[in-house]
């Protein structure tokens, strides 16, 4: 029985992604501490959208080899063939650059997606939307808004 199996390897590779861009995203942007069950579950959505568009696209560096082995991929996981695994297991230099390449996206897209939610008319666009504000706290919009204003304090 093996410790680490492929399969692991794959799910955290899967989970990866999301992770980077949910840190990077709640880094840039005012959010409060989040429960685990949450980070996970945005985790996992992001990186469902992150790989998505990964394999979607179809122009960027080392597609061809993205194609011969996401098809490696698919018949290793329905048939289960040794051969199959020998060749992912061979090819782990162009697997593990591909997983760099995807992180790099992730955390590009986290920091564009900030810089495009911090924007006034976007975070309007989205509070008209959604009710939904871009602070968590009232307190924070207070500080956030007053923090060149001027303070009077009387008794």
């Amino acid at each position: 029985m093996e410790i680490v199996s492929l399969n692991t390897i794959f799910i955290i590779a899967f989970f990866i992604p999301g992770y980077i861009f949910i840190h990077t995203k709640d880094y840039f942007l005012l959010k409060c501490e989040k429960s685990q069950f949450e980070k996970t579950i945005q985790g996992l959505i992001a990186s469902l959208v992150i790989w998505g568009v990964f394999l979607l696209i179809k122009h960027q560096p080392f597609n061809e080899q993205k194609e011969a082995i996401i098809n490696v991929f698919i018949l290793f996981k329905f048939k289960n063939n040794e051969i199959a695994k020998e060749y992912l297991i061979q090819n782990r230099q162009i697997i593990i650059k591909l997983l760099l390449l995807v992180c790099l996206y992730s955390f590009f897209l986290a920091i564009i997606y900030s810089l495009v939610r911090k924007n006034i008319l976007i975070s309007n666009l989205i509070h008209l939307l959604t009710r939904r504000d871009y602070f968590e706290r009232v307190k924070i919009r207070f500080f956030f808004e007053g923090i060149n204003g001027t303070i009077i304090v009387s008794m």
